[in-house]
């Protein structure tokens, strides 16, 4: 029970931008996964609209509004994919049980640019 009160509902917002800081990423990374100012996520292009802009829109750009989302949403993904397969490959080292209950993540691989998308 005491181990449960350091952890509240917030607590889970922040643990993918904790990882990647600590494997080094850059603090664009860290914003993105965390949709803070600057991440795609505050694109507009992404905000729910209304059925009749959504109407004009189709009919004024639909080919360029679609392929701009989804470029848009490859580079969330791409940083989560990465810091979720640094995270898998913590838990076969560490072994199930053996997770420490607080940190530890000063040992996941740190991050290394291999030229790869969405890397900066």
């Amino acid at each position: 029970m005491e181990q449960s009160v350091a952890y509240t509902l917030h607590s889970p917002r922040h643990f993918l931008p904790e990882v990647a800081a600590a494997r080094g990423e850059p603090g664009t990374c860290w914003c993105e996964i965390g949709r803070w100012s600057q991440s795609v996520a505050q694109l507009a292009s992404l905000r729910p609209e209304t059925n009749m802009v959504r109407k004009h829109r189709d009919r004024a750009a639909r080919l360029p509004d679609l392929y701009a989302k989804n470029n848009a949403t490859q580079r969330p993904l791409a940083i989560l994919n990465r810091q979720m397969g640094a995270l898998r490959t913590y838990y076969k080292k560490c072994g199930p049980g053996n997770l420490p209950l607080y940190g530890g993540l000063n040992f996941l691989t740190i991050f290394k640019k291999t030229g790869g998308p969405h890397e900066d």
